[in-house]
């Protein structure tokens, strides 16, 4: 191996639920094989006990929602003088589809925060946003 990145943080850790196949396992082993012998103290930072693997296909999805949310809204633009007309412009189920996969399956699924749907963009504006929301919820849930 070229380069060995030796570091005792805990953070390393997070990064392999993030990465597959034995790689992962050739630094563990590459690591304990240079390092053992030289560490001369008690390492006092906790093991990892608990860490979600993200799933970069949703996270690519994520990704896709966002573009195409913020792609829908510019077309909306053109209503700003007639708020009825730009409401229902932002209304419109693709944008809320997609407000809701970037928003809220982002922060859940790629950024590991709690979701709440009143912080999806649509939710105190659209009066149909939980009609259109409710099938996508189920899913993610």
């Amino acid at each position: 191996m070229a380069y060995l990145c030796c570091s005792c943080e805990n953070e390393i850790r997070f990064c392999s639920g993030m990465s597959t196949g034995d790689i992962w396992l050739e630094i563990i082993d590459t690591w304990h094989s240079k390092c053992d012998s030289k560490i001369t103290f008690a390492p006092t930072t906790p093991v990892l006990s608990t860490y979600s693997r993200i799933d970069f296909q949703i996270c690519n999805s994520v990704w896709d929602g966002c573009v195409t949310e913020s792609a829908e809204r510019v077309k909306c633009q053109s209503y700003t003088a007639n708020e009825g007309e730009l409401r229902s412009c932002l209304c419109k189920t693709k944008i809320l589809a997609a407000a809701f996969t970037c928003s809220y399956v982002g922060n859940v699924s790629c950024l590991m925060n709690p979701g709440t749907l009143s912080g999806v963009r649509g939710y105190s504006y659209c009066p149909d946003f939980l009609s259109v929301i409710q099938p996508l919820v189920n899913v993610c849930l």
